[in-house]
């Protein structure tokens, strides 16, 4: 099954070691340790690498000393938690504004754009793990570089081919969405939930056929379970295309002129969570890391 996760901001995406504990499936430590040395290997591949991933409030040091923590072939540490952000000032600027290293680099891409990128290379050859979000739009124009249906054609293929082979040609670890908040307002004009699920699993058959090892596919929705709840098995591609399910929940206090009142981690991240884990036969059912 795909294994659970929370985009808790805009621009942060880090783990809780009390919610962490509720997940079953795995017997991972998940309290928060000072920084892991981790080896991982994707896809059966005899390639492999190592990072060094910070996650503590300084950076620094190794707690336990000496010790090392495996990662498994999507990315989930054996104890501690990945931290990691997106900020439109670019992460080594982040990372002097917060005085630490992240453990994951979180970015977006549209549709016609080559990824990874120099500068996102240049984070992964430091140790980060690279999240990009890719998007079937145009950034240029602001409308849709292709609809859903027309990725799922096969009309879209010499791109697919193409980011395929950048990616393979990488060879790091790469955690991959498509479309982030498919169920959204913003993605009506792209198509339809059948429509998004043939879009993702014909991106992934195509990365499957180009020999493509080292992608950690990850589906992000809003969470919102009031609203999308019951469509959610509708939207998911499936257990064989999923490796973490992540959301976004929004906390609004004090942003965009918003008169919403300051909600707690547990009230912003619970609702989707709950959901998840009492829906059988809904994504990532058994198999839960909230980070």
């Amino acid at each position: 099954g795909a294994v659970l996760g929370a985009l808790v901001s805009v621009v942060t995406l880090f783990g809780s070691a009390a919610l962490a504990s509720t997940g079953v499936g795995r017997n991972f430590k998940l309290g928060r340790v000072n920084s892991v040395n981790v080896r991982t290997q994707l896809g059966g591949s005899t390639a492999s690498q190592q990072l060094q991933v910070s996650n503590s409030s300084t950076g620094a040091g190794l707690a336990p000393s000496g010790s090392t923590c495996g990662v498994s072939t999507e990315l989930v540490p054996e104890c501690g938690i990945w931290w990691g952000a997106y900020s439109s000032r670019g992460w080594a600027a982040f990372e002097k504004l917060i005085g630490r290293k992240l453990a994951i680099v979180h970015d977006y891409t549209d549709w016609p754009a080559t990824f990874p990128t120099a500068t996102e290379k240049t984070a992964a050859a430091g140790g980060r793990i690279l999240f990009v979000g890719w998007l079937a739009k145009n950034y240029a124009t602001g409308l849709p570089a292709a609809t859903w249906a027309q990725i799922a054609s096969g009309a879209q293929n010499a791109r697919i081919n193409a980011e395929a082979a950048a990616i393979k040609s990488f060879g790091l670890p790469i955690m991959l969405t498509f479309q982030e908040e498919p169920e959204g307002r913003a993605s009506a004009s792209y198509g339809s939930a059948a429509d998004y699920v043939a879009a993702w699993k014909h991106i992934h058959a195509r990365f499957q056929a180009d020999g493509v090892t080292n992608v950690v596919w990850v589906w992000d929705v809003t969470g919102d379970v009031y609203d999308h709840g019951a469509a959610y098995p509708s939207w998911y591609p499936g257990d064989a295309y999923v490796d973490w399910i992540m959301w976004d929940p929004y906390n609004w206090f004090g942003c965009r002129q918003r008169s919403q009142a300051w909600e707690t981690f547990a009230s912003m991240v619970s609702p989707m969570y709950s959901w998840l884990t009492t829906h059988s036969g809904t994504p990532g059912n058994g198999d839960y890391l909230a980070k």
